[in-house]
C-alpha cells in the first residue's frame, strides 16, 4: 500500500512517544482536514491529526513537494483499513508551516563557554575571510549553548549504531533513495531530530534547492521553540 503498517513507536527517556491510529470519526469526508506530515514516500505520506497525535497513511498525488513537519490541507474522498491500519485518500489542497500546531516538547539547552569567532574562524595570513565569515566576526564573542542530546534509532546491542551516519554513508555511495528512507523513518519517530531535517535538505540541495530550503526551514523553526526567535548565541554542532 506504499508504506509499511503503522507500529507504536517509542524512544528512550523523557521524550517517549506512543502514536495511536486514526479513528473513523476523526475524518469527515465532507470537509477538508489538516494533517501533520511526519514521513513522505512517493505517493504516500504518514500523517498525524493535530491535537491528538493519531496517525494514518495518506494516499494522494503531488506529495513529492511536501516535507515532514509541514501542515497539509486535504480534501478526503475515502477512508479504509488494511490489515488493521487506517488509510485516507484525497486531494492535496495546500501546505504550510505552523510549528505551534506540531505540539512539540522543546528541547532543553545548556549554557557552555563563550564562543570567540577569532579563534574558531582562524585563517593564516595568506587566506582571506569570506563575506559570511566577516559578518560572524563582527558579532564578536557570544555565549555558546548546546541542545539536549536525543539519539534516534539506538540499538542497545550496538552502541555504535547511528542511523544518520548510516544514511550519510549510503548517500556518499550514491544510494540517495535508501538514505532518504532512513532519514524519513527517523522523523516518523520524532520531528525533533534537527540534524535529520538538515540532512534531508542536503540530499535535495543540488537538484532541488527550493525543496531543500523547506527541509531547512522546518528544522530552524523547530529549533526556535527552544531558543526563541531572537536568539543571538551560538549552538554547538556535533
Amino acid at each position: 500500500m506504499g508504506l509499511e503498517p503503522i507500529q507504536p513507536v517509542e524512544i528512550s527517556g523523557s521524550r517517549k512517544i506512543l502514536k495511536h491510529k486514526v479513528h473513523a470519526e476523526d475524518i469527515d469526508l465532507n470537509n477538508p482536514v489538516d494533517l501533520i506530515v511526519v514521513l513522505v514516500k512517493q505517493n504516500a505520506a504518514r500523517c498525524c491529526i493535530p491535537g491528538n497525535n493519531r496517525i494514518a497513511t495518506l494516499k494522494a498525488s503531488q506529495l513529492w513537494n511536501v516535507v515532514p513537519g509541514e501542515i497539509i490541507k486535504v480534501q478526503p474522498d475515502k477512508q479504509w483499513y488494511f490489515s488493521g491500519h487506517p488509510y485516507i485518500s484525497g486531494e492535496l489542497i495546500s501546505s504550510h508551516l505552523d510549528i505551534n500546531l506540531l505540539n512539540l516538547i522543546p528541547l532543553s539547552i545548556e549554557k557552555q563557554d563563550n564562543w570567540n569567532p577569532e579563534e574558531e574562524l582562524w585563517r593564516d595570513e595568506s587566506q582571506e575571510f569570506e563575506d559570511w565569515e566577516k559578518e560572524i566576526l563582527e558579532l564578536g564573542i557570544r555565549p555558546e549553548f548546546e541542545f539536549e542530546h536525543i539519539l534516534p534509532g539506538e540499538d542497545p546491542e550496538n552502541m555504535d549504531s547511528d542511523p544518520i551516519i548510516e544514511a550519510n554513508e549510503l548517500a556518499s555511495q550514491g544510494n540517495l533513495q535508501e538514505a532518504r528512507t532512513i532519514l524519513m523513518e527517523i522523523l516518523e519517530v520524532d520531528l525533533w531530530f534537527l540534524d535529520t531535517h538538515a540532512h534531508l535538505g542536503n540530499l535535495k540541495f543540488t537538484h532541488a534547492p527550493a525543496h531543500a530550503m523547506c527541509h531547512f526551514e522546518v528544522g530552524v523553526k523547530i529549533g526556535e521553540l527552544s531558543t526563541g526567535e531572537n536568539f543571538n548565541g551560538v549552538l554547538s554542532w556535533g
